[in-house]
């Protein structure tokens, strides 16, 4: 879970529990595994969302017109 997240929930009164595996590598890497893709499925929407973002930005500050 991000930290901002995190804050978030914390700031509102709500509990939040982060997990850290330990023990022998075969014991939590298939954890580890899942996280990473995980992870990588998140990095590829915000990068999205970050694209989405500067097309958004970029319209706004040269005024462009969207003729229908």
């Amino acid at each position: 879970m991000c930290d901002y997240i995190t804050f978030t929930l914390a700031a509102a009164k709500f509990n939040s529990y982060k997990l850290m595996p330990y023990g022998p590598l075969e014991s939590f890497l298939p954890y580890l595994a899942r996280r990473a893709q995980d992870n990588r499925a998140i990095f590829k929407k915000a990068e999205k969302d970050r694209l989405l973002m500067y097309k958004a930005l970029r319209d706004r500050l040269f005024k462009t017109q969207q003729w229908c």
